[in-house]
């Protein structure tokens, strides 16, 4: 018998929000994308036909500059959880809720949750001896996997030109 908390998780799935700050690399994300926003700007149909896709987050590819001369990021929502690879050797800036995070090839895959939360919001794959601490696989090419699920506490957003309402970002002022 199923429980009615558990009913109503499969009837409204979590919703999971990741966001990426303007200049930095999006790669890979697996996931139900609702809406995605650049500062104010409607680009879910951009992000939908690239969400596969490695791409630079700026004005020219979000087809223009909705907020100019502030610091703007792309905002994702998911339906469910969101999966996003990192390949090794690459930084992005990011936050999001980490439900799980893995970094290997293959099988050999090690467990980096808390160095992963501990590096957020400038999560790299570059060097696993320096940035995750771990090498399950010396001398392949490894990725890092994060499962996002849920939304971040945007507190944690370590920038000291954002300005935030109740945990929303209103503005980010370039220094």
């Amino acid at each position: 018998m199923m429980s009615a908390a558990a009913g109503a998780d499969n009837q409204h799935p979590v919703k999971t929000v990741v966001y990426l700050e303007e200049g930095t690399q999006k790669f890979e994300f697996i996931g139900k994308l609702k809406e995605a926003w650049y500062d104010t700007k409607d680009v879910t149909k951009i992000i939908q036909s690239n969400l596969r896709s490695r791409m630079i987050i700026n004005n020219n590819t979000m087809a223009g500059d909705p907020a100019p001369g502030t610091v703007k990021s792309l905002k994702l929502v998911f339906e469910g959880d969101a999966v996003y690879f990192i390949p090794e050797r690459c930084r992005t800036i990011l936050q999001g809720k980490v439900k799980t995070a893995e970094y290997g090839a293959g099988q050999l895959q090690a467990s980096v949750v808390e160095e992963v939360n501990r590096m957020m919001p400038r999560v790299a794959a570059s060097n696993a001896d320096h940035d995750i601490g771990k090498d399950p696989a010396r001398g392949r090419f490894k990725w890092l996997k994060i499962v996002f699920s849920g939304e971040p506490d945007l507190r944690r957003w370590r920038y000291d030109n954002i300005h935030a309402i109740n945990g929303v970002i209103t503005s980010r002022s370039r220094l």
